[in-house]
């Protein structure tokens, strides 16, 4: 018998699976490996590791103008100079609260030793 008269016929692998015998068996999917292949021509001094990504992007950004930069300058100045104040003067109050416990407690020690 000649294979090429015997029309393909598929055998079920699982039981658990209905399978329609009279569909046509489908042909195997075209492989895309022919798009994957295809290679990119680039110029000659093409150089992933050189190439600048954010040169161009640099000469677009808009000019910023001095006085305003100036003003934003004193005004974090201005901020910067009021955190300080406020956490130094709540510094200072900590360390005096704790510095006080400990002479309190040293003096304690002391008058019971005495």
């Amino acid at each position: 018998m000649d294979d090429e008269e015997k029309p393909a016929t598929q055998i079920p692998l699982m039981s658990d699976v209905v399978f329609d015998e009279s569909l046509p068996l489908r042909p195997p999917r075209k492989s895309s490996s022919k798009k994957a292949t295809q290679r990119v021509n680039y110029s000659p001094d093409y150089d992933p590791d050189t190439i600048d990504l954010f040169g161009e992007q640099d000469s677009l950004a808009p000019e910023i103008d001095g006085t305003v930069t100036e003003k934003l300058k004193h005004s974090a100045d201005q901020v910067i100079d009021e955190l300080v104040d406020e956490y130094s003067a709540e510094f200072g109050r900590r360390l005096r609260g704790e510095l006080t416990a400990h002479l309190s407690s040293i003096l304690e020690d002391l008058n019971d030793k005495g």
